[in-house]
């Protein structure tokens, strides 16, 4: 067998890690996919400027590949990942150079919660959580931010308005069932906010729930789900790479205007940082 150069990307993958990695001669650098965190969406794969992760539907489930030869461990995949699987580690530390140095934003925090306001202590937005992102433990929410997607559901379950969810993206998604395969409840299955639901025999989709993830997309088979994203909440990025990757995840039409807003305040920091006391 050939040696390995050094400076070549490989990849590691287990029951649970999908990992690429770089061995330099001093340094080290490491991306990690945790596939039971994953949830299949398509973000990573149209963020990634090399096209080196994929999405595909494999034997009754999503499959989530990466192509070692194709990436360069850039680390865009990381940022917007919805459920917190990716992540990225320089010499073993947590440390993402491309957002670093405001090549990529970061998103907004997942959610705000005035726990004064509320006399049950979250208890309602607990039990409304469909991902268990909300526990009760002793009488008190607790909140487990991987878990959590940005969906609304303990928001509205809180009569107290103490919780605050904000969204990573805004979009559209319709559900044709003239399309759908009778007895097919596939995108309901890998909906991961509980926002599809089968009624009557037919999907019904509750837009208000939905994160606009795409899983549900790439598991229907009869090509009846619609989904379009027109906004991302995710500032501060000033680079190519991330023209790239809103123009990959919105469309020209909409990401233009998200790059030519980021673009100008860029310009006024830059400006300003520029003047002479």
């Amino acid at each position: 067998m050939a040696a390995i150069s050094p400076l070549a990307v490989e990849k590691a993958e287990d029951e649970r890690f999908l990992i690429a990695y770089q061995r330099f001669y001093v340094d080290s650098i490491e991306l990690s996919i945790d596939k039971s965190l994953c949830i299949r969406c398509d973000v990573c794969s149209k963020v990634c400027p090399k096209e080196a992760i994929s999405v595909t539907m494999g034997e009754g489930k999503a499959v989530i590949a990466l192509d070692e030869g194709k990436c360069v461990l850039c680390g865009a995949c990381e940022p917007l990942c919805p459920a917190g699987a990716i992540k990225v580690r320089f010499n073993g530390k947590r440390n993402n150079v491309l957002v670093e140095k405001g090549g990529f934003p970061t998103p907004p925090q997942k959610l705000a919660i005035e726990a004064e306001r509320c006399p049950e202590r979250g208890a309602d937005a607990a039990r409304a959580c469909p991902r268990g992102a909300m526990k009760l433990e002793g009488g008190v929410a607790s909140f487990k931010e991987e878990a959590c997607l940005r969906c609304p559901w303990c928001e509205d379950a809180c009569v107290h308005g103490a919780v605050k969810v904000n969204p990573l993206f805004l979009g559209r998604i319709s559900i044709d069932d003239t399309k759908c395969s009778k007895g097919c409840d596939a995108c309901a299955k890998v909906c991961p906010t509980a926002a599809i639901k089968i009624e009557g025999g037919k999907a019904r989709v509750a837009e208000r729930y939905c994160v606009f993830c795409n899983a549900c997309s790439i598991a229907c088979k009869d090509d009846a789900i619609t989904l379009e994203r027109y906004q991302v909440f995710a500032e501060g990025g000033f680079s190519s790479l991330w023209s790239s990757a809103l123009s990959k995840l919105l469309g020209q039409k909409y990401s233009a205007r998200i790059v030519d807003r980021s673009s100008m305040g860029r310009l006024r920091s830059l400006v300003s940082e520029s003047r002479v006391p």
